[in-house]
């Protein structure tokens, strides 16, 4: 957890000559890796992927957006920032 402390920034400030509330202007905001994969690689990935998916080890027919949305109802999403939250989020 983050907190802001005005006197111990203006502590921060005079000693060291950092303000730690405010990013530093030259900081990255785009991606720093670069993609695995060109456009033309995406494009030629989607262009060979099949109409429909047989998957016999699939507990719902992925092809049918209702099994699908029926199979995933009761589903919690775990990342991260899961614990930040008081209750879980469902879908």
């Amino acid at each position: 957890m983050i907190t802001f402390d005005t006197a111990k920034c203006h502590v921060n400030l005079a000693d060291h000559g950092i303000d730690l509330a405010a990013p530093e202007p030259t900081m990255k905001r785009n991606a720093t890796s670069k993609p695995s994969i060109s456009p033309e690689q995406m494009a030629a990935a989607l262009a060979a992927a099949p109409e429909r998916v047989e998957d016999p080890d699939c507990p719902y027919d992925p092809n049918d957006p209702a099994a699908v949305a029926a199979y995933w109802q009761g589903a919690i999403t775990s990342h991260v920032l899961a614990g930040l939250r008081e209750t879980p989020r469902t879908l």
